[in-house]
């Protein structure tokens, strides 16, 4: 991590930077190792985000934990998803309320929620929960990551999903599943590049737009085999 202030050079990968365009080039000349948590419009220390990197024919794009003031953009995104997609199974458009309700819950349950900003505007968010309620599930969660149109095939959704991995296996989790409708090969193929392995396809046991929908099922283990955050006494039930 590095921090400075205002007027200080710093020296990135060898290259002293001391303004904003040349830490952009610095960031293109290696982009095998792109991320820096710094803020670079102002230079002084704050909480860093959680990742930063130039990406191909883009600006600079920040992996952060969400905000409330985020919500109306998330929103947005979450209609559009329910209206023009079958990457959620449902055709209830959500509001603003519903979704204070949800970045609540997701915080009270300890679970990560995340967006993705470019030029100061979200343009994908993605969060882990619960996979099921009963207490033998507790390690186990299922992921989400939306992108905007247009913002899509630049490597957003790959730093998002990479980023909420990190999160929940600090968390201590132990699997995380994705759950996919079966013709969506760009999310399938996303997965997969982060090493999530297909277990499984479900026919048929799904209904929108007037048509039946398949349900792939991927996983990825986040910690070797029979090793759980901490030893817990599980519940009856």
């Amino acid at each position: 991590m590095h921090s400075t202030s205002p007027g200080q050079v710093i020296v990135l990968n060898g290259v002293p930077c001391s303004g904003k365009t040349t830490l952009a080039r610095a960031f293109q000349a290696d982009l095998n190792e792109p991320w820096l948590g710094i803020d670079l419009d102002t230079f002084t220390p704050r909480l860093p985000p959680r990742r930063t990197a130039v990406l191909p024919n883009m600006c600079m794009v920040m992996i952060r934990d969400a905000r409330e003031s985020d919500l109306d953009e998330i929103l947005q995104i979450r209609n559009h998803a329910i209206v023009h997609s079958t990457a959620t199974w449902t055709d209830e458009v959500e509001s603003l309320q519903d979704c204070f309700r949800w970045l609540a819950e997701r915080r009270s349950a300890g679970e990560a929620v995340l967006v993705a900003e470019a030029d100061g505007s979200v343009v994908g968010y993605a969060a882990y929960t619960r996979w099921r309620p009963k207490p033998g599930y507790r390690y186990t969660v299922a992921d989400s990551v939306y992108v905007v149109d247009g913002h899509q095939g630049k490597g957003i959704g790959k730093m998002l999903l990479a980023e909420l991995i990190a999160c929940a296996t600090t968390a201590g989790k132990h699997v995380m599943i994705a759950d996919i409708e079966s013709t969506n090969a760009v999310s399938i193929n996303l997965h997969r590049s982060l090493g999530f392995v297909p277990v499984g396809d479900l026919p048929q046991i799904g209904r929108k737009f007037d048509r039946w929908l398949d349900l792939s099922i991927l996983t990825l283990s986040l910690r070797k085999r029979g090793t759980p955050g901490r030893t817990e006494t599980l519940n009856s039930g």
